[in-house]
């Protein structure tokens, strides 16, 4: 399927439609590079590091809102 069609916009909306709350929090793993770039281009920066289960590799955490 071709890239730039909307598809994870339109889904992220969904998922938030009708959600009230101040922000969005959410691990990615910093070797995502697509997953990165698709949620800075949603509006979600990077505001620290985690590791979300033991034995993890580090994840980024990033916030919307």
């Amino acid at each position: 399927m071709p890239y730039g069609r909307g598809v994870a916009r339109r889904l992220h909306e969904v998922l938030l439609d009708g959600v009230e709350v101040e922000r969005v929090v959410l691990n990615v793993h910093p070797g995502s590079g697509a997953a990165q770039a698709a949620y800075r281009a949603l509006g979600y920066r990077k505001v620290g590091e985690t590791r979300p289960w033991q034995g993890a590799d580090p994840h980024d955490v990033m916030v919307l809102g």
